[in-house]
């Protein structure tokens, strides 16, 4: 299942993908989002109206023998232990959530150093979050069309990205994905691979507000990505399939 956009639908076919198996929706999830369109952001909070950032990345299929980059918890323990982003988090009580794939297995990698500011979650959390932050943190993972169809601030980090073993370390596909990434051949808009870059963006949001850029929003905007009943379009089309 992909978001009903013509650059998604195209990079499926060049992947490979026949027609009739792409399903034309949006996620179902999105049912339980509320666009808010032609405004600056949609800032939608919890019911206490609290700001809060969400991280998380996709998994990284490994060659067989091989361990995830090390790169990858380095710079990801370096950004959420970042001493002027948690006196950020500090001084505008914002809570910063993190979530580990399910597929990583050694959580205690992460270190947060007791930051109260900081917060592991559980994967059965991630829905909630991803409809209450303000701000959402991923890498390619498919959770960014969570924050582009809700127009929320969104930063693209990966923390592997400029890792020089990463061919020797993951499976082709997703070597590959990232490469094409960072060669810019994949219309993702803005993508942060250096640790300075993503964090000077999350401080960005934090002191703006989380509000996104006029020409974020246009960004945004070109995927034409529509939320309304996708629940039921896709009971339809698995109906049809009898």
């Amino acid at each position: 299942m992909i978001p009903p956009s013509e650059k998604f639908i195209n990079l499926a076919l060049k992947a490979g993908w026949k027609e009739e198996n792409i399903i034309k929706i949006g996620y179902p999830k999105w049912d339980n989002y509320k666009l808010f369109i032609g405004k600056t952001s949609s800032r939608e909070y919890n019911e206490n109206n609290e700001k809060a950032i969400f991280m998380m990345f996709t998994w990284r299929k490994l060659k067989r023998g091989k361990n995830m980059s090390i790169l990858y918890y380095n710079n990801i323990n370096n950004l959420l232990n970042d001493s002027e982003i948690n006196e950020q988090l500090y001084l505008n009580n914002i809570k910063f959530f993190f979530c580990y794939h399910h597929t990583l297995r050694d959580k205690k990698i992460i270190d947060i150093n007791n930051n109260t500011n900081i917060i592991f979650i559980s994967q059965n959390e991630i829905s909630k979050l991803l409809k209450n932050s303000s701000l959402i943190i991923t890498d390619f993972s498919s959770i960014l069309f969570d924050a582009i169809v809700q127009r929320k601030p969104l930063i693209l980090f990966i923390p592997d990205g400029l890792d020089p073993k990463l061919k020797n370390i993951y499976a082709n596909e997703y070597y590959e994905t990232i490469k094409k990434i960072k060669n810019g051949n994949m219309n993702l808009g803005e993508v942060f691979l250096d640790l300075d870059k993503a964090r000077d963006k999350v401080i960005y949001y934090i002191k703006k507000n989380f509000v996104v850029e006029s020409e974020k929003l246009k960004f945004y905007n070109s995927f034409n990505l529509k939320n309304f009943g996708n629940t039921n379009k896709f009971i339809n089309y698995l109906t049809k399939l009898n």
